[in-house]
């Protein structure tokens, strides 16, 4: 492992940690998930750690920030001041990282971080999550163009001004409480749409994530869905236990750009 990935590990760590203590219920996930099953930790060439939680247990999270706060760490919200994803982080105090394609703010914690991302209960019918999955996508275009984000697409920059146009007209909290309408916990799906996969690949069956197991992670034992294999299955095709191509590995280049592991200064 690299120097930045000993500090994941130890962010990830109290993470487990905390979650057990507070009844919080999560996974790894993406390639997280797909290192537990094929590298029994981290993807050689991958520099984050990703897990999913429900939307209740997130609010969780929330309630429970301060106690982070006083361990060390700090928890960042979905679309707060500090945050303009939808996705929380929790950061690691005294420490700073900087990633491609992101505004800094020297206003803010900029520790190294692991992504906490929502896992929505999904509907059933195949045109309500075709809208979910598509209000999704408005809020998280929009979201990107506060960011700065920049990319050589003309398809992407056309849907970014598009959905800048679209909830500056009606506001996020429209589309969001549409998702969260949908968000129904009687439902045998759950989906992760705000992530990188299409439409296809970002919806499971709940019975995958009913209860974990505690695989090895590195030098940790932390929590995967009971249905791993389906998930990663339908996340990243059936032959996801062999090694990538290279063309494959160069799609998803690091994430840091500078990190710093002994300051929280920019010091570059």
């Amino acid at each position: 492992m690299n120097d930045l990935q000993i500090k994941l590990l130890e962010i990830i760590n109290y993470f487990d940690n905390f979650c057990e203590k507070h009844g919080v219920k999560y996974f790894l996930m993406g390639g997280s998930a797909l290192g537990c099953a094929r590298h029994n930790g981290f993807i050689p060439w991958d520099d984050d750690i990703d897990v999913f939680v429900s939307y209740n247990d997130y609010l969780k999270l929330v309630k429970y920030a301060s106690e982070m706060e006083k361990d060390g760490f700090h928890f960042q919200k979905i679309r707060s001041n500090e945050n303009d994803l939808f996705t929380g982080k929790l950061r690691l105090k005294g420490t700073f990282i900087a990633e491609e394609n992101k505004r800094l703010n020297p206003d803010i914690c900029n520790g190294i971080f692991i992504d906490i991302m929502i896992l929505f209960d999904s509907p059933v019918s195949f045109f309500s999550r075709l809208k979910m999955f598509v209000f999704a996508k408005i809020l998280s275009a929009y979201t990107l163009s506060h960011t700065g984000y920049k990319t050589a697409s003309n398809l992407k920059r056309f849907f970014i001004k598009l959905s800048l146009n679209l909830v500056n007209k009606r506001g996020e909290s429209y589309y969001f409480s549409k998702i969260i309408r949908f968000n129904n916990s009687k439902s045998k799906y759950v989906c992760h749409i705000f992530g990188r996969a299409p439409f296809m690949k970002s919806f499971y069956k709940k019975e995958w994530f009913s209860s974990s197991l505690r695989m090895p992670f590195e030098t940790l034992q932390l929590n995967m869905p009971i249905g791993y294999k389906s998930y990663l299955e339908v996340r990243y095709g059936k032959k996801f236990m062999e090694t990538p191509s290279q063309k494959t590995i160069d799609a998803y280049p690091a994430h840091a750009l500078y990190v710093n592991l002994n300051s929280d200064k920019d010091e570059r």
